[in-house]
């Protein structure tokens, strides 16, 4: 959309509605907002959390920093309804028909509680029931992680084909990130690898191996055991997440529809943007940036994208440029491939400009993107709320707004 551009471009005369004072020298503060904001989810106490899990009304903002780490994760298809709010699999069309809020959620809970009570009839149905035990195991992944692990645990019993055995043992690592047993989580990634998974598979593996070793850095810096993430840490994450990258662009479709569609599509310039002894391309200047724009295809690499800024965002701060490329990069790949699951991306550009002290944009973008997630229930929106109502108390006339 036209509009996202204007938000890109920001004057560098612009004064902040909010505060009310110039841009300043470093923009990147974002990263220690960012950090604060994980960290509140995290020192929560297990009394709010337990109060927070019996409230039926909003069963899917159950648990925050579970859908924090929930949203960075590729995960398989889920084959009869998607759940996740920003799909990375299925197209808008394919999703449910028009209804209200409550109707969804009533035909949702319709649809689970006829497969838990049909459970025991799984291992008779088409490849031993895998699409319904897979739908079941997404779901509990979302609502309930003790079943989840019931469920998963019965799964790895089952003489499933390789392929669903992967997807399995996939779902069994994911599960472990949700639970925050990152080391396990890791582990479990491991094996799938070895087991030799087809090229999305693959991909997604590497996706969540670069978050799942962000967090696991992370939950060792609270706990003291290290004091920051070392130069060979951070260049392994940011190397996984180009791995994920150059296969989910390299699958076979994808290349042919670059050169169907695209005559602007330059493979050298690919190459650059995802080479792996790199962040941003080593030729990269602003002179020449619209070079490095329109390259990347395929939708999934969305997810992927938005993780890598978000990563340099809250890791890189003294490296401005790094964190402007993927930016770019990412609103130029959403506004022409996949506008529809842009909103995450677009609040890290909020917080951006937040930190820039370029309030105007940052609530312009806020707002924005709120009102396209008003029946939304995710991560993403409580993300959006929770940085816009910070932005918000910062101005004495507008902290009852905030709050």
């Amino acid at each position: 959309p036209a509009a996202v551009r204007s938000f890109t471009k920001g004057s560098k005369q612009e004064e902040s509605a909010v505060h009310g004072s110039p841009s300043i020298e470093d923009p990147f503060d974002t990263a220690g907002e960012t950090h604060r904001y994980h960290e509140k989810l995290n020192s929560q106490s297990q009394a709010e959390e337990q109060a927070e899990e019996k409230r039926n009304d909003e069963p899917y903002l159950k648990n925050l920093m579970g859908d924090y780490e929930r949203s960075h994760l590729h995960t398989p298809k889920t084959h009869h309804l998607d759940l996740q709010s920003e799909r990375t699999e299925q197209k808008d069309e394919e999703a449910l028909p028009e209804m209200s809020l409550e109707e969804a959620r009533e035909q949702v809970s319709k649809y689970y509680k006829e497969l838990e009570n049909m459970k025991n009839e799984f291992p008779k149905l088409e490849h031993r029931g895998y699409k319904q035990y897979n739908d079941l195991l997404r779901h509990y992944l979302s609502t309930d992680l003790t079943k989840a692990t019931d469920l998963v645990n019965e799964m790895l019993e089952i003489d499933f084909s390789v392929s669903h055995i992967r997807k399995v043992r996939f779902s069994y690592a994911n599960l472990h990130v949700l639970k925050r047993d990152y080391d396990s989580a890791m582990e479990n990634y491991q094996k799938v690898l070895k087991m030799i998974p087809d090229d999305h598979l693959k991909a997604y593996t590497m996706n969540n191996m670069a978050v799942t070793g962000s967090l696991q850095i992370d939950e060792k810096k609270r706990h003291g055991a290290i004091e920051e993430y070392s130069n060979a840490d951070n260049l392994s994450i940011i190397r996984t997440y180009k791995e994920s990258l150059q296969i989910l662009e390299n699958l076979p479709q994808i290349k042919l529809n670059k050169k169907d569609v695209e005559t602007s599509f330059s493979e050298d310039y690919l190459e650059e943007i995802l080479d792996l002894n790199t962040v941003i391309p080593s030729n990269f200047s602003i002179e020449v940036e619209k070079n490095y724009m329109g390259h990347l295809y395929n939708k999934e690499s969305g997810k992927v994208i938005t993780n890598l800024t978000e990563y340099l965002l809250t890791h890189e701060k003294t490296n401005p440029t790094n964190i402007s490329f993927w930016f770019k990069v990412g609103i130029d790949f959403y506004e022409n491939k996949a506008p529809e699951l842009m909103s995450k991306h677009l609040i890290l550009l909020a917080m951006f400009y937040s930190a820039n002290q370029k309030a105007r944009s940052a609530e312009t973008i806020y707002r924005s993107v709120l009102s396209n997630l008003k029946k939304d229930l995710s991560y993403t929106k409580a993300m959006g709320l929770n940085m816009y109502g910070r932005l918000l108390v910062r101005h004495p006339k507008r902290q009852e707004q905030g709050m």
